[in-house]
Parts: C-alpha cells; structure tokens; sequence
C-alpha cells in the first residue's frame, strides 16, 4: 500500500455528499479512488441537502451532544443542532458506495497531545463506516480516529495541514491518513477494510 506523501502536491478533489437514508442513486462513481485526495467536512448544525446523510448516520451522537450542551446552560439557535462537524470520504462503485466518517463534537471527543502548532488541534473522535449496496444500508462503529481541527484563522494550505484518503481497490481497504506542518501524523495513519 501507498504511504501518504510528505512533500508531494496532492490532489484537491472535494468528495461529494451523497442523498438521504435511501441508496444514492444517479452518483458519478469515484474516479481514480486509490489517488490520495483531501477529506471532505460538514458542518451539521443546520440541516442542509448536502449534509442530512451525516446528520442521519450520527443523529444519537448529535442528540446526546444537543442534551449535553443543553445541560450546560448554552444558548442554542432556535431548530440547531450544538456545534458539531464531520469528516467524511465518500466511495463509489457500481455496486456499493462506501461512507466513512468521523464525528467532531465537544462531547464526544478526546484530546490526543499530537498538536504540533497553535492554529491545530488533532482529536480522538467517534467513527463509522457505512456501507449502501441498493436499497440496504448498514453501519459499524470503528475505533475511535483523528480529528484534525484547523483554526479558520489558520492560511489555508491542505499540503501544509489536511486529512487525507484513498481506496485500495484491490484489498477493499480505505487508507487514511494526516499531515500536520508538512509531517505525517504516523499516529493517525488509518487502514480500514471495508469487507468483513
């Protein structure tokens, strides 16, 4: 398998968010999937067409985070959810399209003494694959995986800090991966078989 490169430009192709709960349909298949390419993020605090998947995918994990924040006294904006974000990568074949996805909230994530910079923060946060094949759908709690949080202050420069994918189309295998200032976080190096 590839490693993630250091130095290397890597592509810049932004994964698109799939339809609702049912199979998507009419989705162009990913193309070239084992080619490392950035991580998609979606913000779920309001409910948008691109992100309801992922609203689905964690709606217990944004409820309990909505309690919890709740809980606490804040202020939450009238029918929105508590801040909360995923990460996601998005695999298509004829067969089956693949989501994987990790969930960014104050409640559900740990910190992981990775940080190698102000304006970066790397998390431990709750993950899950899901797997649509036609009208089917099923879900898999994984391990936990890296979060990485970029403050919006930050420049913006994905071969510099980012959260990167790619698809091993022969092991059905996705590779994940981050660099944080030009490193790679060998710590959050991810190979999740997509298979039983």
């Amino acid at each position: 398998m590839s490693r993630l490169p250091h130095h290397s430009t890597l592509p810049l192709g932004v994964v698109a968010a799939l339809g609702l709960v049912a199979a998507p349909a009419a989705q162009e298949l990913t193309p070239n999937p084992g080619a490392w390419r950035p991580i998609a993020h979606a913000d779920l605090k309001s409910e948008l067409p691109d992100n309801l998947t992922y609203i689905d995918i964690w709606k217990d994990a944004i409820a309990a985070n909505n309690q919890a924040y709740d809980s606490k006294g804040m202020a939450r904006a009238d029918g929105r959810n508590a801040p909360a974000s995923d990460a996601h990568v998005v695999v298509r074949s004829p067969e089956r399209t693949v989501v994987l996805t990790t969930l960014d909230t104050e409640t559900a994530c740990k910190p992981t003494g990775l940080n190698r910079g102000a304006l970066v923060a790397v998390k431990m946060c709750p993950t899950r694959l899901v797997i649509f094949e036609g009208a089917i759908s099923s879900t898999r709690e994984l391990p936990a995986s890296c979060y990485l949080e970029i403050d919006p202050a930050a420049p913006s420069d994905p071969n510099k800090d980012g959260s990167f994918a790619a698809y091993d189309t022969v092991s059905k295998t996705i590779k994940m991966g981050l660099i944080v200032n030009h490193d790679v976080v060998d710590e959050c190096s991810r190979f999740i078989p997509t298979v039983p």
